[in-house]
Order: C-alpha cells, then structure tokens, then sequence
C-alpha cells in the first residue's frame, strides 16, 4: 500500500512539473505592432482574456491586431463554425501587454460573446435583425444599436450596455452581471434576473420579469406589467 502511494505521488508531482513547465509567461516588449489578419467569412465574434475588440459595421471585412510584436504570434484569430474566436494562445500566460486590440469590420453579425475580463465595443450605431449577446466572468459589451429583437445574458460579474432602440428585448442576468440598457426603447420587455443581478431598462409597451434572490430592475417608461414576480428579495423600480 505504501509503495502504490508514493507512486501515485511521484506521479501528481511530475504532472504538477509538466503543467508548469509548459505554461508560458510573456511581458509585452513595448514595441506595438499592427497586423491585418486573414480570416474566412463569419458572423459571429467571441473574445477572451482580456482582449479589447472594436467592432465596425462595413461591407469589407477586416480584422487587424495590434499589439506588442511579441505576443502577435500568440493571439489568436481563428474562424469556427461560422464565429471568430478572438483569443490568446492556450497554456500561454500574458503577464502585461501595452495593448491587446483587435478591430473587426463586418457587414452583420448574429451573436455576441465576451468572457474572462475581455471587452467588446461598437465604434458606431449597429443595424441587426435579431441579435445574441452574451458576457461572464467580468467581461464587457457596449453597443449603440437598432435591432428587431435582441437576447441579452450576463454572468458571474459581466456587464452589458446597450443604446439604441429594439422591438423585443429579452433579458436574463445572474450573479453579480449588470445589464444597463435604459438608453435602449423597447416596446416589449421580458426580464428574468437572479443572484443579485442588475437590470436597467427602457420600455413602452409591455414588460414580464421573474426577479430572485436579490435580483434588482429599474425601469423606466410606461409599460404595461404583466407575469411580474419577486420573491427572496428581488426587487423591481418604476422610475418616471
């Protein structure tokens, strides 16, 4: 029993060794370079680890990178399944960049997606059919817009901010998330929120919301409340 524990050990520590070995650190140089990427047609965009990307709607599309020459060869964009994954190289650890920015121009875009602390912003109003947008783990999205109908999620201490106008707006924001979008008009609104997330709107028409466990709304506009519920200190604002 003895000889098959101390295997097993030499065997957790020797993992242990390998992972850290291959984990790469890098410190950005300082020297800024700019690099206009290939990338095959998508319409969707996800971005992570702390990647700022600035969207653009164009008919040409483009992706250009520009950060530190030495990380370059460690961000990523690749195009799966119809999305650009904007990220940085797995088991690659970067300690401090100068920058880390990724412009994309595209004519439409159906989803949205920002996770662990990345940030995603429009440089100017967007025009969408029905759009997607998800964030979590500290990511951002802000987005001047005009949509038929737009579903937001937002997790674990992601935030979304949105303006603009919509036909439907469909919410959900969980544990810690905050999704300001009181300078987005609605007509009709559908709010869930749990787990202390933050929800600020506009709505005109009609508003439904389902809002638990210290889950806050603040509303603004005139709209009709209907399928409302708040229980274990969730709460909903009508602001004038």
């Amino acid at each position: 029993m003895k000889t098959i524990f101390c295997l097993l050990l030499t065997i957790m520590i020797s993992a242990c060794c390998y992972g850290w070995k291959t984990q790469k650190s890098i410190k950005g140089s300082g020297n800024v370079q700019t690099e206009e990427r290939n990338v095959t047609s998508f319409n969707e965009i996800k971005a992570s680890r702390g990647i700022h990307v600035f969207l653009t709607q164009g008919e040409a599309k483009a992706v250009v990178v520009k950060t530190d020459d030495n990380i370059q060869p460690y961000l990523e964009t690749v195009v799966k399944d119809n999305a650009l994954e904007i990220r940085i190289i797995q088991d690659v650890n970067i300690e401090k960049a100068t920058q880390m920015d990724v412009y994309v121009t595209v004519p439409l875009l159906k989803e949205i997606k920002a996770t662990t602390s990345a940030n995603i912003e429009g440089t100017a109003p967007w025009e969408f059919t029905d759009l997607n947008i998800s964030t979590t783990t500290s990511a951002n999205i802000n987005l001047d817009l005009t949509a038929v109908a737009i579903d937001v999620k937002a997790t674990t201490s992601g935030s979304v901010t949105l303006k603009g106008k919509t036909e439907k707006l469909e919410i959900k924001a969980t544990t810690s998330a905050q999704i300001k979008a009181e300078e987005l008009t609605a007509r009709f609104a559908e709010v869930g929120a749990t787990t202390s997330g933050d929800v600020y709107i506009y709505v005109t028409d009609k508003l439904e919301y389902k809002l638990t466990t210290g889950a806050n709304l603040v509303y603004k506009g005139d709209p009709r409340v209907t399928n409302a519920a708040t229980s274990t200190g969730g709460s909903a604002t009508h602001r004038k």
